[in-house]
């Protein structure tokens, strides 16, 4: 009787331990899903892969930018770098890039000193320097290639 009740109290302390686990790990899916647009409103630069077009601030032409390797016939393809600019398909970012390849926020180029870092955001598909993934922030040389999810970019320091 005794060592019935004992494992009829083990089994339902083990069913509680379990919807707990379960429970947390739900949690900690949708945590992220829930939370509250930033406040932040950056500038937005579109890059539209496929047949839309690209809509681009201007800027000066010594300023830092990316030039798209892939621009559409008769569209700009200059994307001007400010000091922090993000990159991905959510519309949050300062260059928007409208493909299922990329993650919504991809990689961020900001500048430290007089040097400009890229850096991947974990997305899922990789962010690519001279085609190499980068995994750690990497310094920007004049005339690297970098690579979002299939949209191919130059950037130019002068």
């Amino acid at each position: 009787m005794e060592l019935a009740l004992t494992l009829t109290v083990l089994r339902y302390t083990f069913l509680v331990l379990l919807y707990i686990f379960v429970f947390t790990v739900v949690r900690h899916m949708f945590k992220g899903t829930k939370e509250k647009p930033k406040t932040y409103m950056p500038q937005r630069q579109t890059a539209y892969m496929g047949s839309e077009n690209f809509s681009v601030k201007t800027g000066t032409s010594s300023a830092p930018r990316l030039i798209s390797l892939k621009p559409l016939p008769g569209n700009r393809n200059v994307f001007y770098l400010n000091g922090r600019t993000t990159i991905g398909s959510g519309r949050n970012n300062n260059i928007v890039i409208k493909s299922p390849y990329v993650s919504r926020e991809h990689a961020v180029i900001f500048k430290r000193g007089d040097q400009y870092w890229l850096q991947d955001l974990d997305s899922k598909n990789g962010t690519y320097l001279n085609g190499f993934p980068v995994k750690n922030p990497t310094v920007l040389a004049h005339g690297d290639h970098l690579s979002f999810g299939g949209a191919d970019f130059k950037f130019l320091k002068w």
